[in-house]
């Protein structure tokens, strides 16, 4: 389990070596039927 703080501090270190941050809830199954993060599809990655 990955607390908030802990969460944040991650993301906000990944934003600055470039990578794309999604915010938001992680719903499965999502829209399309796989893994939704913030409103956005991620594909079948395995649970």
């Amino acid at each position: 389990m990955t607390l908030k703080p802990n969460a944040e501090e991650l993301a906000l270190m990944a934003q600055e070596i470039g990578a794309e941050v999604i915010l938001g809830p992680v719903r499965y199954p999502g829209k399309l039927g796989d893994i939704e993060v913030g409103g956005v599809d991620i594909g079948g990655v395995p649970l």
